[in-house]
């Protein structure tokens, strides 16, 4: 089990910022679906998306095997407001008091100029070095597996998942704090 994250008080400014653009842009577009050997398409329906010009991102897997074996992954606090600000009503169960404050892998947006291979690899790196402060070679970056879409119902976002298995990441023991909101934690078995 995870400690709780780093405390923290969410405070909503509801100024808006000068002249910046919104993050996210809502599209409302209406579609037709023709299914193959089929000769009319369906009825027209109204569907909402979520797009921003940054739209993909990397979730790096900053991890290094102990001298027994066992699996260290680091991660890093975060405070997301749209989690934060859940209605709390809403939810099937009890919330914790501390909703928001999230556990999680390094990760980052993939730059405009970093829409290649190369772009991911470099983009992960990038990310291990402001989250974790850990200087990473691009070239070492291996994929965990396949990019995903997390949200399909809503957003194009395609999440890469490269890793970082390297001796030379800042060993730790179990649990022991790397800076204010970061930990290594170690998996529950060897692999």
């Amino acid at each position: 089990m995870l400690p709780s994250p780093p405390p923290h008080q969410l405070l909503r400014d509801n100024a808006d910022p000068p002249g910046a653009p919104p993050f996210l842009e809502v599209r409302r577009e209406t579609f037709r679906l023709r299914y193959a050997g089929s000769a009319a398409p369906s009825e027209p329906f109204v569907y909402d998306t979520v797009t921003r010009s940054r739209l993909d991102a990397v979730i790096v897997a900053a991890h290094f095997r102990d001298e027994r074996g066992r699996v260290h992954v680091y991660l890093r606090s975060a405070v997301r407001p749209p989690v934060a600000m859940r209605d709390v009503q809403t939810s099937p169960m009890p919330e914790r008091d501390d909703l928001g404050a999230l556990w999680e892998l390094p990760a980052g947006l993939v730059e405009e100029d970093e829409r290649s291979t190369e772009g991911v690899r470099e983009c992960a790196a990038r990310e291990l070095q402001e989250e974790l402060g850990f200087k990473v070679n691009p070239n070492d970056l291996k994929p965990l597996g396949p990019a995903t879409f997390p949200a399909p119902g809503m957003v194009a976002e395609r999440q890469f998942f490269p890793r970082s298995r390297r001796s030379r990441l800042a060993k730790c023991t179990q649990r022991r704090r790397l800076s204010v909101g970061t930990i290594c934690r170690s998996c529950s078995r060897s692999a």
